[in-house]
């Protein structure tokens, strides 16, 4: 019996070594996770914790057994992971997860919900759900291809989405060589339309154009750097400002990146 019980010991190390083998050969999958809340003047999304939804993302994708990451890596090897937080006037919260690599997007998912009483609380839930359906392993071979209507896809057939003033135009501008490409490049103008909230700059951007001044963190994210408006801006428009920079995806980079300006006003 005591033979037995070394036998079955012997074997569970054994077990063990090959299975730590197999993860150390592999390598664990690295991910950087970022929530998008997108509050420009086309949606009603309720104000929510970007960081509340990063943290539980994280907390699911741990279980999963996948290293969380908060910094770009030189070696370029993590998985960019974005949650795009929306609601349309007429339609319901949803949100659209993202998985990709510089070889483009292995993995998309989409969830709303129709009845619900807390919005916050709701696209929590949406976010923990949507992490819940994210593989172990992906298929890095599989690539979408992904336009504006995929990320943000609307879910009420019979409803009329506000279009916005098209008095208003926003730009970006990248100084010398350093253009990082878009989640999906050729929708980069249609996100900042999106994204763009001129609610309560009117009055500013009728005297010029405000030029925000930008540069792509280690954390692979916008970082607002200055301000340049003909008027003084408040707080709440400032905090409107930054909530716009916060709405945009993570930068596929392995370097921080300088000197980027988004331009928008009156055409």
């Amino acid at each position: 019996m005591m033979r037995n019980f070394k036998l079955t010991v012997t074997r569970q190390v054994i077990f063990l070594i090959l299975s730590l083998c197999y993860l150390n050969s592999n390598g664990t999958s690295k991910v950087l996770i970022k929530a998008n809340i997108l509050r420009g003047e086309r949606f009603v999304t309720v104000k929510t914790s970007a960081k509340e939804i990063e943290n539980k993302v994280s907390e699911v994708f741990t279980k999963k057994g996948l290293d969380i990451v908060t910094n770009m890596e030189p070696t370029g090897d993590v998985l960019f992971v974005d949650l795009f937080v929306y609601q349309f006037p007429g339609q319901f919260p949803a949100i659209t997860i993202t998985i990709r690599t510089q070889n483009g997007i292995h993995y998309i998912d989409h969830e709303y919900r129709k009845f619900f009483v807390d919005r916050e609380l709701t696209n929590l839930n949406l976010a923990t759900e949507l992490a819940e359906r994210v593989p172990v392993e992906l298929n890095k071979d599989l690539v979408y291809r992904v336009n504006i209507g995929n990320l943000i896809s609307t879910n009420n057939t019979g409803t009329t989405l506000y279009a916005g003033n098209s008095k208003y135009f926003s730009i970006i501008k990248w100084k010398e060589d350093n253009k990082v490409p878009f989640i999906i490049p050729n929708d980069l103008q249609l996100y900042l339309l999106y994204a763009s909230n001129f609610t309560g700059l009117k009055n500013q951007l009728a005297h010029g154009p405000i030029v925000l001044k930008l540069r792509i963190n280690d954390s692979a994210r916008f970082e607002l750097v200055d301000i340049n408006s003909h008027l003084n801006l408040d707080e709440e428009q400032k905090n409107r400002i930054q909530e716009f920079i916060n709405s945009f995806p993570l930068w596929l980079t392995d370097t921080e990146v300088e000197n980027i300006e988004i331009m928008y006003g009156l055409k």
